[in-house]
């Protein structure tokens, strides 16, 4: 008896649907995305930019002027020659002996090793001249000093540093005895960072960590996630990892719900919990802990400290534009420069992978925070789950047990 209304409730939905995109043809389009599916959403978020010669040089520059106090004139200066592979791994150059160091000091924060930079710079280095400039095709410390000129300001996060670096052409770049092991860590991978990749390397930073919060969480990227302070994200007690609270959002504009999840290390080729821990070190190393928790320019100052993606933090505007550009960097990374993502693909990618995992679609609903069952169904999920959805409903409906 009630198989007929069942059906002609779900045309109803259907064609609500449609109704609803002709009047918002720019929504549709956002919505008509693919969804971002495991086994894309590894390989975008297990990438790294694309490296030169001249790139391994800067960094080798600064990890040198760091680790080994060296001065820029040091650094123009140094031969080739001057560089020596010792039988425990580590490097000799220019009479000091630098250790292969990949021992992280924060959980989840890479530690750039010196000696493994320096032999990046011999790998491709003609031979004989300078130790730099001759692997890079010219002298890579001029520019690296103007990309480095925040450092000049004495201050790095609201911490003053030791005064010796308040030139880096005259004197040595070291972080200054005040500094956290947190702030340390994030002051030298940012500063890799900066002379390394310039503006893309903090749209990647930014990118990984981003889309990493947004799928494992079945968040909106921009509606949730644009909307919180640093201050959200916060490290478990119990040592797994990370979580983040939600503040108010479209479907709980209060936040009365208290809306928390994990964001885990895990064991997988993805930690969540390292891809968050490495954004969160540079950012706070060059923001501080004020502001948003996705900053328009993770290695700059220029702009307000923690400024938001968008106007005001807010998931509108900039913020999808914003969230597409970084979803393209990662997939032209990835070598997956044909799929047509938006901010929309990782919650509805979510969606659709965990129907494919075996959730239920209650379940998938509660995980989104949907209010009813239709939203899930009609928006979220494929053409193939809804149809497996209403077939069981209809057979219930109508007192079948088949």
């Amino acid at each position: 008896m009630n198989v007929g209304a069942w059906k002609t409730l779900m045309k109803g939905a259907t064609r609500y649907a449609n109704e609803r995109k002709r009047a918002h043809p720019s929504s549709a389009e956002q919505w008509e995305v693919e969804p971002l599916l495991r086994d894309d959403a590894v390989a975008m978020l297990t990438t790294t930019p694309v490296t030169t010669p001249r790139l391994d040089a800067c960094v080798a520059a600064v990890l040198l002027a760091m680790d080994g106090q060296m001065t820029a004139r040091n650094l123009a200066h140094l031969e080739v020659d001057e560089v020596r592979d010792l039988r425990d791994g580590s490097v000799r150059v220019g009479g000091q002996e630098f250790p292969c160091d990949h021992v992280e000091r924060m959980r989840g924060v890479p530690w750039d090793c010196t000696a493994c930079a320096v032999r990046a710079v011999v790998t491709h280095h003609p031979g004989t001249g300078t130790l730099l400039a001759a692997a890079a095709g010219g002298d890579p410390v001029p520019a690296m000093s103007q990309r480095l000129s925040a450092l000049r300001d004495r201050v790095w996060a609201g911490v003053p540093m030791d005064r010796s670096t308040s030139g880096w052409r005259s004197t040595r770049l070291t972080p200054g005895s005040a500094l956290t092991d947190w702030q340390a860590a994030g002051f030298r991978r940012a500063c890799v960072l900066i002379v390394g990749r310039r503006g893309e390397a903090g749209t990647w930073l930014r990118a990984r960590a981003w889309t990493a919060m947004a799928w494992s969480c079945g968040f909106r990227m921009c509606g949730d996630l644009l909307r919180l302070s640093r201050m959200a994200v916060s490290a478990d007690p119990t040592g797994a990892g990370y979580r983040i609270d939600l503040a108010g959002t479209k479907d709980d504009p209060r936040g009365d719900k208290l809306v928390v999840r994990p964001l885990a290390w895990g064991d997988g080729p993805v930690s969540v919990a390292s891809l968050v821990a490495e954004y969160l070190c540079v950012r706070d190393a060059v923001h501080g802990r004020g502001g948003n928790l996705i900053v328009s320019d993770v290695l700059s100052r220029r702009d307000a400290a923690g400024r938001g993606v968008a106007d005001g933090g807010r998931g509108c505007g900039g913020g999808t534009g914003t969230a597409k550009r970084d979803l393209r960097v990662l997939c032209e990374l990835a070598g997956l420069s044909d799929r047509r993502y938006s901010s929309y693909s990782t919650r509805k990618g979510f969606a659709e992978q965990a129907h494919r995992d075996g959730w239920s679609v209650e379940e998938i609903r509660d995980a989104l925070r949907h209010q009813t069952l239709g939203v899930t169904l009609n928006s979220y999920l494929a053409a193939s789950a809804a149809k497996d959805v209403s077939t069981k409903l209809i057979r219930n409906l109508a007192g079948s047990t088949a």
